[in-house]
């Protein structure tokens, strides 16, 4: 039971140890991913990318779209759903802000004509598409979740220990039950994830006014 409990361990760990493999600590400007440890304590690496805005000059945008990036270049990295900038004002890395600071009224004499290409640029950069992507994960990625599972981990450990006793009927039942335990699992778990997906996923049909022409 013993061994059985340290295999566990190592299992249930893989991600952690195989990061430490894979990853080394490097300063900001050179690092390539991140290592997040989320309020749910699961620890996921993400890629870094370097956000580089165009440089707008007196823009109404930088006026009236109010946002919390100081900076034109900058690291960043996307986890769950929403984007992170690194802050040089706070030391930190903070969720990007859009905020409105103008009347209605305002904003349709002062963008009357749209924005132009660089404009665009700028705030698609800054905010992304207007869509919410909900990553499906592959039967391999749900399947390697399950098997690390300590559940399931202490339900195969017993399945060898089983048979190192000669019960076999008795192991060969317990592995059929995991099984179809998993199976079903996954196929729940997936069905789900598109569900979700399609429930985020609209399109419509938008008039668009860009330097002038429609």
């Amino acid at each position: 039971m013993l061994i059985s409990f340290i295999f566990s361990i190592i299992f249930y760990n893989f991600k952690t140890f195989r990061n430490l493999l894979y990853y080394e600590k490097s300063f900001l400007k050179d690092s390539t991913h991140f290592g997040i440890l989320g309020v749910d304590k699961t620890y996921t690496i993400v890629e870094a990318f370097e956000m580089d805005l165009p440089k707008l000059g007196n823009s109404n945008i930088l006026q009236y779209f109010k946002s919390n990036i100081v900076c034109y270049k900058t690291k960043s990295f996307k986890y769950k759903l929403f984007t992170y900038a690194y802050s040089p004002n706070n030391k930190t890395f903070d969720s990007i802000i859009f905020e409105i600071n103008a009347s209605l009224d305002v904003l349709s004499r002062k963008f009357l004509i749209g924005l132009n290409e660089k404009e665009v640029q700028y705030q698609n950069t800054l905010y992304g598409p207007c869509e919410l992507d909900i990553k499906i994960d592959s039967v391999l990625e749900l399947l390697e979740k399950e098997f690390t599972d300590p559940f399931y981990l202490f339900q195969f450990f017993s399945i060898v220990l089983w048979l190192l006793n000669e019960y076999v009927n008795y192991a060969i039942i317990i592995l059929l039950i995991t099984i179809i335990s998993i199976y079903i699992s996954i196929k729940e778990t997936r069905q789900n994830l598109i569900n979700i997906h399609e429930m985020a996923k609209m399109e419509t049909t938008v008039d668009l006014f860009r330097n002038e022409v429609n």
